[in-house]
């Protein structure tokens, strides 16, 4: 449910592969106008992880399967936490939805490790990234100075 991932939007520790997101601009399904595939997850990230990114996929889908045992818990807290943001049965209906709670609990684990295993190779997400980085490099490229007021100007 939330979209606009890349690397900007997320943090990883080294020692021990602990993922989380930033930045939640983009949630119940809006998205910018050009994003990465559903599981965004890099190439970056797949060879960060290495030999463990089966463990990975392994958590997420047990992480996958607990959220659809406590579905109606989480139902209730998004509905609470966005009650000014979205009507209740627009939360309860993106979240249905996103975690598949018309598939048995079989059918879903293999639809979500099925997504996972080819979210790496994705060209949705590759080609997301690249032009985030092209943006990224021609922002830095951009200085600013003062000008004698002290006001910040964009310079060459």
């Amino acid at each position: 449910g939330v979209r606009d991932r890349h690397f900007d939007n997320q943090m990883i520790r080294r020692q021990d592969y602990r993922l989380f997101h930033i930045d939640f601009n983009f949630i119940f399904g809006e998205k910018a106008s050009l994003d990465a595939s559903e599981l965004g997850i890099t190439k970056t990230l797949y060879n960060i992880m290495g030999d463990k990114y089966k463990v990975f996929v392994q958590l997420a889908c047990d992480a996958y399967q607990v959220l659809r045992t406590y579905h109606k818990e989480l139902i209730e807290c998004m509905q609470t936490a966005f009650k000014f943001l979205y009507a209740r049965d627009t939360v309860e209906d993106f979240i249905r939805k996103k975690l598949r709670l018309a598939m048995s609990n079989e059918d879903a684990k293999h639809w979500m490790t099925k997504k996972l295993v080819r979210a790496p190779q994705s060209t949705q997400t590759a080609l997301k990234n690249t032009i985030h980085n092209l943006a990224l490099s021609m922002q830095s490229s951009n200085s600013f100075s003062q000008d004698a007021d002290g006001e910040d100007v964009l310079s060459d």
